[in-house]
């Protein structure tokens, strides 16, 4: 899974989603063309950057004042810090620094914040069966995808076992009744970069709705979560990207309306070695870089958090275990494999095609 979605300050992750989620919001969000059916209402967009990434929030009512505008900004504003300040893993002195800092293998209090989200990611690599794993820092760092740096050569075969040795979900134990957390291993480095911009999401939207905001899009990085209506009175339309190197296109559109969206693909960030395509999306139950032919995996859930990790484990299983995973658990998933002649086969759940 690994470095799927960065969190330092000068890009990476999703390093690619900086460019996606501008693709998302300004090209491929848009109204349905329907007209006169419901009287235009206004729309505040909130956009910046986090998680060095971007984010855009759009909100839809029927006027806001400045008061009303200061009030949404600095809420999404105080929820984006809260992420940051819990779960950043290149912010010096956030939480999970100070977790993967620690040499302790006693219990260490944590927010309840950081438990529920390391909670949730225990079962997704648990339903994935390690496919998933927060703990795959070492190995990012390793095949260089923890900075701008790229290899010259593969890692060796000793630095490799080493890497793994540092590498396991079970190597973390989890009580959310002290909040506390327990690494089994001193030098366990964990990394929530493959589902940290979805929590936020969340976090966005749920302080919204607590503001009283029941029409809202929020998107950060192209991880996405929509509630009731756009300004036109209509589901919100997002598109979901041909996983493409070279140019931006929309491959389909998906109407949201209390969901989330969530796509990992292995089109953007990578780097050549030695003539093969070195993806950042690192498999931690063999330390090494995916070699399939499976593009990208869009997948919708109610939770942006869960959306975002699902992805992730589902490109790490492939283009059959993965499809194969979604289908036995009922996962809203689509998935984009690349064909030889350079076209995609389009695969989706049932439930994905239900929605």
């Amino acid at each position: 899974m690994a470095g799927e979605r960065g969190q330092r300050p000068g890009g990476r992750r999703h390093w690619w989603l900086a460019a996606v989620g501008a693709l998302l919001v300004g090209a491929a969000i848009f109204a349905a063309t329907r007209r006169g059916e419901v009287r235009p209402r206004e729309i505040l967009h909130l956009t910046g950057t986090t998680m060095a990434t971007t984010y855009s929030v759009k909100v839809v009512g029927p006027g806001f004042a400045p008061a009303d505008r200061g009030r949404l900004t600095l809420a999404v504003e105080r929820e984006l810090e809260r992420v940051n300040a819990a779960m950043s893993r290149y912010r010096e002195g956030s939480d999970l620094d100070r977790l993967n800092r620690s040499r302790s293998e006693a219990a260490q209090p944590i927010p309840a914040d950081l438990a529920e989200i390391l909670g949730l990611a225990r079962s997704i690599s648990e339903l994935s069966n390690g496919a998933y794993d927060v703990t795959v820092g070492p190995l990012v760092r390793l095949w260089g995808f923890d900075d701008e740096s790229r290899l010259a050569v593969a890692p060796a075969p000793e630095a490799l076992a080493a890497a793994r040795e540092r590498v396991g979900f079970g190597k973390l134990e989890i009580d959310p009744s002290g909040p506390t957390a327990r690494k089994l291993h001193p030098e366990l480095d964990i990394d929530l970069s493959s589902i940290a911009k979805g929590w936020g999401v969340d976090r966005v939207a749920l302080a919204l709705e607590a503001s009283g905001q029941r029409d809202y899009l929020v998107e950060i990085g192209g991880e996405v979560r929509a509630a009731g209506r756009n300004h036109r009175g209509e589901p919100w339309r997002v598109g979901v990207e041909q996983p493409l190197a070279d140019r931006r296109e929309v491959f389909e559109v998906a109407a949201l309306s209390g969901m989330s969206m969530a796509t990992s693909g292995d089109y953007r960030n990578f780097y050549v070695l030695d003539g093969r395509q070195v993806s950042h999306t690192i498999d931690p139950r063999t330390g090494r870089p995916v070699e399939h032919g499976l593009a990208s995996v869009t997948v919708l859930d109610p939770s942006c958090a869960r959306a975002d990790g699902l992805a992730t484990a589902l490109t790490v299983l492939g283009p059959v275990l993965g499809p194969a995973l979604a289908d036995r658990e009922g996962l809203a998933a689509l998935f984009l494999i690349r064909r030889d002649d350079g076209t995609f086969e389009r695969r989706a759940t049932a439930a994905f095609d239900g929605r």
